[in-house]
């Protein structure tokens, strides 16, 4: 989803899986190497609880 995201900006379009509270939950957010290994467990498994919720999570499919 994050790989879409990023295709859809570079045509010029906006984001749209990882938008308001979701954004911090990007793929690349987890990758930068100043991210602790203990930071990127707790925001992904933050994110797939955010994902799996049917009010942040409401607009994917």
């Amino acid at each position: 989803m994050d790989d879409l995201d990023e295709e859809s900006v570079a045509m010029g379009g906006k984001r749209f899986f990882f938008t308001g509270p979701l954004a911090k939950y990007r793929w690349r957010a987890l990758l930068p190497q100043t991210v602790s290994g203990d930071e990127r467990v707790a925001l992904f498994s933050e994110g797939v609880e955010a994902i799996g919720n049917a009010k942040t999570g409401a607009h994917l499919p």
